[in-house]
């Protein structure tokens, strides 16, 4: 069953000082069913530059966090790709760059954002998840309700901003979508953004720091 198009967005970055690196990716749409799909010229740059500098640069993130550039991929209705991605790359001064220095979480922990739709099954929840979260927990190990909805929130403005940045001729904006990866391929809108209040983890991160080991003299029993 073939999906409707839609656009995927790629932001990668690094974990300053460490070999690790990051990405967290969105789905947005395309199809116009008042005129033509959108396409990788009616991805307004400026605006999804203005969108990433707002959402990374900040005390949210620690101090290590660094976006290093976007992607966007136009997608068919067969799933693929369709002609040369969209990639911006910054340059060195110009990276958005957490400012969160007074806690630092290992580059495996992250802050798991959960995108809801409206109707139960298929697609009804998507998730991606925010690296280098820079809050510090309660004593029972845990976000606040305040800080967890600060997240949530934050993330419903960037998507809403890099939706925004997306223009389909006659229509108000692009939508943020989530996507089954079975064979039916269900798309639902996102309706709401939450985010909990337990730090995650990304386990494939670990497997690149560098281990050093300081080991104690003899015992002497």
């Amino acid at each position: 069953m073939p999906v409707a198009t839609h656009f995927k967005f790629v932001f990668r970055g690094i974990f300053i000082n460490t070999p690790e690196e990051w990405s967290m990716s969105m789905k947005f749409s395309r199809d116009n069913p008042v005129g033509e799909d959108a396409g990788y010229g009616d991805i307004d740059q400026g605006d999804v530059d203005t969108a990433v500098a707002a959402f990374y640069a900040g005390g949210r993130f620690n101090n290590r966090v660094r976006c290093t550039g976007w992607r966007a991929y136009q997608i068919g209705t067969d799933g693929l790709t369709e002609g040369n991605p969209l990639i911006t790359e910054y340059e060195s001064g110009s990276q958005p760059t957490g400012t969160g220095n007074s806690t630092l979480y290992p580059p495996d922990v992250a802050l798991c954002i959960t995108t809801e739709a409206a109707n139960r099954g298929h697609a009804r929840f998507g998730r991606f998840y925010l690296p280098g979260p820079a809050v510090a927990l309660q004593d029972d190990l845990r976000l606040s309700s305040t800080d967890a909805l600060d997240y949530a929130e934050h993330c419903s403005t960037f998507a809403k901003a890099v939706s925004n940045a997306i223009d389909l001729e006659g229509l108000q904006s692009s939508a943020m979508l989530n996507i089954s990866n079975d064979a039916a391929s269900t798309r639902q809108e996102v309706r709401n953004i939450r985010a909990g209040r337990v730090y995650d983890r990304v386990s494939r991160r670990r497997r690149q720091m560098v281990e050093d080991y300081e080991t104690t003299d003899t015992i002497d029993w």
